[in-house]
């Protein structure tokens, strides 16, 4: 099937490889098949995807890459604002945890703009610049999922990310609300216990200690409910 002209000038246009735009163009003609995600599919299996926003605080992402790397049943998806030196900063350990297949990393654009707010070459441009910030320092690559900032999208955002081959937009369905640097300990029991059970795809930030300090929280609750955890990948093999 020969590629689309408007997928194939807006992808030159953005600067994109050969070898990006025949990806893109191979998801694109798949992007019915991947409504927004909110939660996971059924599994006979008890688990949830826990996925990381942004990066602010390189201190929070050593913290949960040191946990994981001494606990195999960690597993996490962060959705990395590239524009924070963070992810640079904890790259070898996160590298690590990649290969041991207990990381994926997404796309979550490059400054956190609201993309409701930008051209549709901008949205391109946004997710772009993550995109191959990904493939250059960490060798992956994240297509398709892909976080609007702030959850803010319609479907010009959606259209315009599917036709360069971000066709699994990734929502949540439970928060630990750690993008407040006012959370308390009391607060985040509260919040852990609520969302933190089968199905759900929960939202947590590394923009703050809050929970990376308080782990030993997040951690009992997993336990107690017998939960796995799993990349987006794994639960999400079609995409």
């Amino acid at each position: 099937m020969g590629m689309d002209r408007r997928l194939f000038m807006a992808l030159v246009a953005a600067g994109a490889s050969a070898a990006w735009v025949a990806e893109a163009t191979e998801a694109q003609a798949h992007a019915s098949r991947h409504p927004t995600i909110f939660e996971l599919p059924p599994s006979t299996t008890k688990r949830f995807a826990w996925t990381i926003d942004d990066g602010v605080s390189a201190g929070s992402i050593a913290a949960y890459t040191a946990y994981a790397l001494n606990d195999p049943s960690l597993k996490y998806n962060y959705f990395v604002t590239s524009s924070y030196p963070s992810w640079k900063r904890n790259r070898s350990a996160l590298t690590e945890l990649i290969g041991r297949g207990q990381v994926q990393l997404a796309n979550h654009t490059r400054t956190h703009p609201d993309l409701r707010a930008l051209t549709s070459h901008g949205i391109q441009h946004a997710l772009m610049d993550c995109h191959k910030f990904l493939e250059d320092t960490f060798g992956v690559n994240a297509m398709p999922f892909w976080r609007p900032p702030y959850g803010y999208y319609n479907t010009r955002v959606l259209q315009a990310a599917a036709d360069i081959g971000y066709t699994a937009p990734t929502m949540w369905y439970g928060t630990l609300a750690t993008d407040s640097a006012n959370l308390t300990r009391s607060r985040l029991h509260t919040l852990a216990y609520r969302w933190i059970r089968d199905g759900t795809v929960l939202i947590d930030h590394a923009n703050n200690m809050t929970a990376a300090n308080n782990f030993d929280v997040l951690r009992t609750a997993i336990t107690k409910r017998g939960l796995a955890m799993v990349t987006l990948r794994e639960a999400f093999p079609g995409y």
